[in-house]
C-alpha cells in the first residue's frame, strides 16, 4: 500500500473502500461531501469539483467532528502517460495500475488526526458506493423517477401529495364501520356520460380490484427541497450528489415514527449525465416533455434529448410513464421494448384535439382537423398500441369537465382494427362510421372512464396531474382510486402560485378560492411561477391569457434568464413572453457571475419592439409590474418560484418573489396578505 502525503493511510482502491469506512466509522456515521454539513462520526468525501478542490475544507470538516477523510484523486493527477490522448475514461483505468498518485496532490492540513485515504478512479462509482455502505436502502423504497425539461417538480409533488392524503384516507376508514357503505368522491363519476360515448373510453379487468397496500408516506427530493410536501428542507440541488442521495434514502430507511413508502425524485439531465442516480433501484421512470435547455452543459438537443432516455434503460426499472404528445416518446419506448426486463409501459396523453362528440359525430370531428392535430393523433395511435396501459384525458371546452380514460394499448389496435402494421390509424379511422362502428361493438366492455374537475391552471399541468397518475397507476393504484387522487390535487408552491389567496387554499382545504380570485377584479392577478425555459413561459402565459381575457385585462410577465447558463436560449424566451404578453418586463434573475446588464442585452436581444420596462433590481421591477397595473390585469412574474435566495456575485442573498408580490399588494392596492404563508 502506498504512503500518502501525510504517511497516516495511504492508497485504497474503490473495492476496498466501503470495508475502510466501516472500520473506521461509527454505526451512525453518514458519508458527506460539503463539509458544512458534516457530523459527528461522518466520513467527509474531499472531491475535485469543477470550480471547487474539496480537499481544501478539510480541517473544517474535522474540526465539525469528522471520524475520517477520503480524498478523491483527481483524473488528472492520475492520467498514464501511455493512455490516449482525450480518453479520459481510458487514462483512468489505465492509471488505476499506476501507484504514482501522490504527485501534485496537496499536502494535509498539520494536525489532522484522524484516518485519512486516497482514492483514485472513485469518479462516478461514488452512488454505487454509498449504496452499499448504506445496505442499499433505496431497494426497500419505492422511487419514482421523473425526468423532463418542465414539470419535474409539480409531478413528483403530487405524487407524494397523492400517496400521503391516500394514507389519510385510509386512516380515516379505519374509524368508519364496517357495514357503513363508502361514498364516491365529490365531484368524480366512475358512469361514463353520454355525450362522450364516441370516443375511445376503457377497457380493464381490474377495474375493481383491490389496490396494493400502501407502504407508506410519500416524500420528494428536487428543485424545492427534501421531505413531505409543505415541509420541505432545501438542499442547493435538483438531483442531489451521489453520498447526499443515498444518505437521503438511508434516512428515509430508518424512519419508522412516520416510515416512508414512495420516493417521488427529480431526476435532471445534468445529474443523470454526472452518475448522481447510481446505485439507486429505481421502480418507475417519468418522462414529462423535452424543450430546450441547459444546451451550456450538454452542447445539443441530441446530447440532452439522450441524457433523459438513458434513465429508461435503468436495470433495475419494473415499469416507465410516458408522455405520449412529446416527439421523444417515440425513442424512449423503443429503447424500453428491447429493455431486458421488460418493464411496464404506461403512456398518457391530454387530448384536446377534437373536444367532446357526441355519438356517431367523431369522424366528422376527424375530418375536420389539421395536418397538425392528424399528426399528432397518429403518433398517439402508433405509440399507444406499443404500451401496456394508456391513460387519456379528454378536455370537454363546454363544461370544463374532463374525462380520464385508462385502456390498454391492445385496445387500440383492435378498435382500429389495422389490417397491417404499416396501416396509417388516422385514415382508418376516419373512414365513414369506422370509429363509431368499432366503439359500439367494444362498448359492453368498456369501463374505467370518469369525469372530473382538475383544481390545476392550464393544459401544461394537466400534462403534469396525468403523470402522477401514471406513477401512481405503476404502485399498483386502481382506477377508482387514481380518480380520486386526481380529485385532490392542490396547488404545488411557485407553480402557478396566485399570490394573495388565504391560507386555506394554499394548503388545498379551499376549492372556491381559485375561481375567486381569478374572476375578482378588486387588484390584479398575480401569479409565481418557476417558468424559466421558452416552451414553459409559452404554456403559463398561455393558459394565463384566457384569464386575463375573461377578466377583461392584460398580461404582464416580469421574467429574466439566469447567469452561468445557455446563453442561446435568452432571446429566444423574449421571443416567447412577446408573442403571448401585452407588457413585458425584463428584470434579473439569477446573474450568478455574470454582469445583469449583459444578461438583459442578451434577452432583449429576441424582442421585436423595446420591453415596456427593463431593471436590474428585480424587487424594483416586480413592485413596479403591480403598481401600474389595471385591477383587471394578470401579473405573471417568472423563474424563480418558490426559490428563496438570488445569487449575485457568487453571494446568496435572501429573496422571495411571492414575499415580494404580496408586499407589493400591499403597498399599492392595500391587499391583506398576512395569511398568506411564503417562503
Amino acid at each position: 500500500m502506498a504512503e500518502s502525503p501525510n504517511g497516516r493511510k495511504g492508497l485504497v482502491e474503490p473495492t476496498e473502500l466501503v470495508a475502510w469506512l466501516r472500520e473506521h466509522l461509527p454505526a451512525t456515521g453518514r458519508l458527506v461531501s460539503d463539509s458544512r454539513r458534516v457530523g459527528k462520526g461522518d466520513a467527509f468525501f474531499a472531491l475535485h469539483g469543477r470550480r471547487q478542490d474539496g480537499s481544501t475544507f478539510i480541517a473544517q470538516a474535522v474540526q465539525q467532528g469528522a471520524a475520517a477523510v477520503v480524498v478523491a484523486i483527481p483524473a488528472q493527477a492520475c492520467q498514464a502517460e501511455d493512455a490516449a490522448e482525450g480518453d479520459v475514461a481510458q487514462a483512468e483505468h489505465a492509471a488505476c495500475g499506476n501507484f504514482d498518485y501522490f504527485k501534485n496532490l496537496p499536502t494535509l492540513p498539520a494536525g489532522i488526526q484522524v484516518p485519512v485515504c486516497y482514492v483514485p478512479c472513485l469518479g462516478t462509482q461514488l452512488g454505487a458506493l454509498a449504496d452499499e455502505y448504506y445496505d442499499h436502502p433505496s431497494q426497500v423504497l419505492d422511487v419514482v423517477a421523473v425526468t423532463g425539461t418542465n414539470g419535474k417538480t409539480s409531478t413528483t409533488h403530487w405524487i407524494a401529495q397523492g400517496v400521503n392524503d391516500r394514507l389519510a384516507r385510509a386512516g380515516e376508514a379505519q374509524a368508519v364501520d364496517a357495514n357503513t357503505p363508502s361514498r364516491p368522491a365529490a365531484g368524480a363519476s366512475t358512469q361514463r356520460p353520454a355525450e362522450f360515448a364516441g370516443l375511445v373510453i376503457a377497457l380493464d379487468g381490474d377495474a375493481d380490484a383491490a389496490m396494493q397496500p400502501a407502504r407508506g408516506r410519500g416524500v420528494v427530493i428536487g428543485t424545492n427541497g427534501v421531505g413531505t410536501p409543505g415541509a420541505l428542507e432545501y438542499i442547493g440541488l435538483t438531483t442531489p450528489d451521489p453520498l447526499t442521495l443515498q444518505t437521503l434514502f438511508q434516512r428515509f430507511r430508518a424512519d419508522t415514527e412516520a416510515p416512508v413508502g414512495v420516493v417521488a425524485m427529480e431526476a435532471s439531465s445534468i445529474g443523470l449525465v454526472q452518475g448522481r442516480m447510481q446505485g439507486t433501484c429505481i421502480h418507475t421512470a417519468v418522462f414529462t416533455n423535452l424543450t430546450r435547455d441547459h444546451l451550456d452543459y450538454h452542447g445539443s438537443m441530441q446530447a440532452y434529448g439522450a441524457a433523459k432516455v438513458g434513465l429508461f434503460s435503468w436495470p433495475t426499472l419494473q415499469a416507465a410513464v410516458v408522455n405520449l404528445g412529446d416527439p421523444l416518446a417515440t425513442e424512449i419506448i423503443e429503447v424500453l421494448h428491447r429493455h431486458p426486463a421488460a418493464p411496464r409501459i404506461i403512456g398518457y396523453w391530454v387530448n384536446n384535439a377534437h373536444g367532446a362528440p357526441q355519438a356517431g359525430q367523431a369522424d366528422a370531428a376527424f375530418q375536420a382537423m389539421d395536418d397538425d392535430a392528424r399528426a399528432r393523433l397518429r403518433r398517439f395511435y402508433e405509440l399507444a398500441m406499443r404500451c401496456d396501459e394508456v391513460l387519456e384525458l379528454a378536455l370537454d371546452r363546454d363544461s370544463g369537465q374532463h374525462v380520464l380514460m385508462m385502456f390498454p394499448g391492445s385496445v387500440v389496435k383492435t378498435l382500429l382494427q389495422l389490417p397491417e402494421a404499416g396501416a396509417d390509424p388516422v385514415a382508418l379511422a376516419s373512414g365513414e362510421g369506422a370509429v363509431h362502428a368499432r366503439q359500439q361493438r367494444l362498448q359492453a366492455m368498456f369501463r374505467n372512464v370518469a369525469t372530473l374537475r382538475l383544481n390545476v391552471l392550464g393544459r401544461f399541468n394537466m400534462e403534469n396531474a396525468l403523470a402522477a397518475a401514471g406513477a401512481w397507476r405503476s404502485l399498483g393504484w386502481n382506477f377508482p382510486a387514481i380518480v380520486e387522487g386526481l380529485h385532490q390535487l392542490h396547488p404545488v408552491p411557485g407553480r402557478m402560485e396566485i399570490v394573495g389567496l388565504p391560507a386555506a387554499h394554499v394548503s388545498g382545504e379551499c376549492e372556491a378560492a381559485p375561481a375567486a380570485a381569478i374572476s375578482s377584479i378588486a387588484c390584479p392577478l398575480v401569479v409565481v411561477d418557476y417558468a424559466h425555459t421558452p416552451d414553459a413561459l409559452t404554456n403559463v402565459l398561455t393558459a394565463l391569457r384566457d384569464i386575463a381575457s375573461q377578466r377583461g385585462g392584460q398580461l404582464c410577465c416580469v421574467f429574466g434568464a439566469g447567469g452561468n447558463r445557455d446563453r442561446g436560449k435568452r432571446p429566444e424566451m423574449a421571443r416567447a413572453v412577446e408573442a403571448v404578453a401585452d407588457r413585458v418586463v425584463v428584470t434579473s434573475d439569477n446573474p450568478r457571475d455574470e454582469d445583469p446588464a449583459q444578461i438583459i442585452a442578451d434577452v432583449c436581444q429576441g424582442l421585436s419592439q423595446p420591453a415596456w420596462r427593463t431593471e436590474a433590481d428585480r424587487r424594483v421591477a416586480i413592485g413596479a409590474a403591480i403598481a401600474q397595473a389595471a385591477p383587471a390585469d394578470v401579473v405573471l412574474i417568472a423563474g424563480k418560484g418558490r426559490e428563496t435566495t438570488q445569487e449575485i456575485a457568487g453571494v446568496f442573498h435572501p429573496f422571495s418573489d411571492p414575499e415580494i408580490a404580496a408586499q407589493a399588494l400591499v403597498s399599492h392596492w392595500a391587499v391583506d396578505t398576512r395569511e398568506v404563508p411564503h417562503a
